[in-house]
């Protein structure tokens, strides 16, 4: 999570494609040193780090929503707003709504990755740096129609983790409430 957020706001802000390999191999090692440090961090404070997952989650959502009909507007200053405010509000509702966050946040960047990893051989599905470079250089037009079929993929797979992981979770919960249930 932190290497990708690193590398997205270098690359979207002040690197590009043109920066010298070594900077970006640079910046990547930094990126991966930071987020060892993040990881341990979070293992010892949970409910934050739910939050900040769940805000990730959101981040992401803004991603969705921005490649979905938001890039036709040409701004990336929309993009970072709305990326920005997804991932606040989301953060707020990690915090609050603990367990229910970490279920549809990890379900929801399942079906993400997994569309993703398809993509990097079916192609359709546009990355965001390459998205924004786009939006920045006034050279999008319309999405290919695919991208639409890996968004439905997504929502379908983020639907089938979230009921699998409530699932499980209600049996878990109720198990520890009736833990002689469990020796039947």
């Amino acid at each position: 999570m932190t290497v990708f957020l690193v590398l997205l706001i270098f690359y979207s802000t002040f690197l590009d494609s043109n920066t010298e390999n070594w900077v970006g191999w640079l910046v990547l090692s930094l990126s991966v040193v930071l987020g060892l440090g993040v990881g341990f961090l979070f293992t010892k404070i949970v409910r934050f780090a739910a939050a900040i997952l769940s805000g990730w989650g959101g981040f992401l959502l803004g991603v969705i929503i921005n490649e979905s009909w938001l890039y036709m507007y040409g701004s990336s200053a929309l993009f970072w707003i709305v990326n920005i405010a997804m991932a606040i509000i989301f953060t707020i509702l990690g915090f609050v709504l603990f367990v229910q966050a970490i279920i549809i946040s990890t379900a929801s960047m399942g079906g993400y990755f997994i569309c993703r990893g398809i993509s990097f051989w079916a192609g359709g599905f546009p990355s965001a740096f390459f998205l924004v470079q786009e939006v920045k250089n006034g050279q999008i037009e319309k999405i290919d129609p695919v991208f639409y079929g890996y968004l439905a993929g997504m929502i379908v797979i983020a639907i089938l983790g979230a009921i699998v992981q409530f699932k499980m979770h209600a049996k878990k919960t109720a198990a520890e409430k009736h833990p002689y249930d469990r020796l039947k």
